[in-house]
């Protein structure tokens, strides 16, 4: 109510009128906007309601889109499937979005759930093996686009490392790259076809100031490798471990492992067995390895044959072992990559057992700057090594050799008419060449068919029992600490087809000591 002037009756009346006017004003402004304010409600429904029609249909449309996109995925027309593989990646790429967005595990489902059609898909069309082009087609245009999104998942933020990737048994004719992996274990590739070849390369192990990735075990078998088969890493990727087991390679096919690390004080076990080889294996760059070719199967005298030779080059810490095999090519450890910045000092032991070397067998190089400092162990046994053998090292703790026949030319001397063609000069030679320290020395019952030449500063214990010098005596000079030097070693010459033994003594020279005959 207003306040009234008292004793003024038409002026309180007059106050009275403005109050109720005002009060009736405000009443239909507010009705007004509520019937306004109701009106605009009613509008923004009928949006909404549009709106969830429209997101009904798109989501039906899509749903449509996606099943004619898997129906055509198997379409005979190789660009039409293509294009259908192309389309179920977007949208696989659409539900990781929405994943990454609201963290609703029901879009990573959606994800797998469509991936796996698709990698269902290249199941089975590799039971096809290569009757189909169209189904090849279409297997190289799947590996591409899960390759891409491997590649930018690091732009796009999508949680690849959330789906399994399952691709077992899958035909493909084209050469097959999978990089920037981050999760090898989530990768099915096992009885796969690879016609040209397959190249893995894991992502970056350092993810962060202080944060490294470590990877799951690679492992692989089973698989048919009509090209080579690379597996690198990004400047050292860590891996726990390599397993490489009853794969079949063809035409020439290589094994090319590189830039990988072992995890920190630890070993990274790389291991390759079955009855197919690759045609050459190199190792470059990689830190600690436990390299294992073959079983250590005592019952299985059967030799597997590797094509081409092997190479272990710049790696820190090699930890090898051969066991059963034929290497038609050589042996090769050379401590440094000349394009590398990284040095290696060390190798850890270089085992050889029931094996046959028809190259020759290198520990190292003449290069200074490329010259082992230390090797730890060398151990050949029940080995054949056909064209000479050379090591070079700062140091060595032992080196032993049982049961042994080093060749000459590839061939044993076993009458006179064997060396007549043999040139002992020029050809095959056994050298240990300039190495500063051997702890120990080991020959028992070797044939040392090629010259052999020992040059050491300093050899603390040499045992040398039941070892045959073929033809040109045997050149070793070194000094000692130990008395441990005399052994029952035999020089043989031919004379006519008769065998002569003579004893081969060691014997003081210029403050070291000289076998001689």
């Amino acid at each position: 109510m207003p306040n009234t002037i008292p004793g003024d009756p038409l002026k309180s009346l007059a106050q009275f009128g403005s109050w109720f006017e005002k009060r009736k004003h405000n009443k239909l402004k507010k009705e007004e906007n509520d019937i306004r304010e109701e009106g605009n409600n009613i509008a923004k429904e009928g949006v909404k309601a549009q709106e969830d029609r429209n997101n009904s249909y798109n989501k039906q449309n899509n749903l449509s889109n996606l099943r004619t996109n898997i129906n055509n995925m198997y379409s005979k027309n190789s660009a039409v499937a293509e294009n259908a593989v192309e389309e179920i990646f977007k949208t696989i790429d659409s539900y990781l979005e929405e994943y990454k967005n609201t963290g609703d595990i029901k879009n990573q489902t959606e994800a797998q759930d469509l991936l796996n059609k698709v990698c269902l898909y290249a199941r089975n069309a590799g039971a096809s093996k290569n009757s189909k082009k169209h189904e090849n087609d279409t297997c190289n245009t799947i590996a591409k686009q899960i390759n891409k999104r491997l590649i930018d998942a690091n732009k796009t933020n999508h949680d690849w490392e959330s789906l399994d990737i399952d691709l077992r048994g899958a035909f493909f004719s084209e050469n097959i790259s999978l990089e920037k992996i981050k999760s090898a274990g989530n990768i099915n590739l096992n009885g796969c076809t690879f016609q040209k070849g397959l190249n893995l390369k894991l992502a970056h192990s350092k993810i962060g100031e202080n944060d490294y990735l470590t990877h799951d075990p690679i492992s692989l078998s089973n698989c048919t490798f009509g090209g080579d088969l690379n597996i690198h890493g990004g400047s050292y990727s860590i891996v726990e471990e390599i397993n490489l087991k009853d794969n079949t390679f063809t035409n020439g096919g290589k094994l090319d492992v590189g830039g990988l690390s072992a995890v920190e004080n630890g070993r990274l076990p790389i291991t390759i067995e079955g009855d197919s080889m690759p045609h050459d294996i190199l190792f470059t760059s990689v830190i600690s390895p436990t390299i294992q070719i073959g079983s250590n199967n005592k019952d299985n005298l059967k030799k597997t044959e590797i094509p081409g030779g092997i190479v272990i080059k710049n790696c820190e810490n090699a930890d090898f072992k051969i066991y059963n095999h034929t290497v038609n090519g050589s042996l090769q450890f050379i401590p440094e990559d000349k394009v590398s910045t990284y040095r290696t000092d060390t190798a850890e032991s270089i085992h050889l057992e029931s094996c046959e070397i028809k190259g020759f067998v290198t520990l190292g190089t003449s290069y200074k700057n490329a010259r082992y400092e230390k090797i730890k162990n060398i151990k050949i046994v029940g080995a054949t090594i056909h064209n000479g053998l050379y090591i070079t090292a700062e140091e060595i703790s032992s080196i032993c050799f049982e049961h042994v026949d080093f060749l000459i030319e590839g061939k044993a001397l076993h009458n006179s008419n064997d060396a007549e063609s043999v040139d002992f000069v020029n050809s095959t030679k056994i050298k240990f060449y300039n190495i500063g320290k051997i702890e120990t020395l080991h020959l028992h019952q070797v044939n040392f068919y090629a010259p052999v030449s020992i040059d050491a500063i300093q050899i603390d214990k040499f045992h040398l029992t039941t070892t045959n010098f073929y033809v040109i005596k045997p050149h070793v000079v070194w000094s000692t600490h130990s008395e441990e030097h005399c052994l029952s070693c035999f020089r043989i010459t031919f004379n006519s087809n008769t065998t002569t033994n003579h004893a081969v003594s060691v014997g003081g020279h210029q403050g070291a000591y000289k076998l001689d005959s």
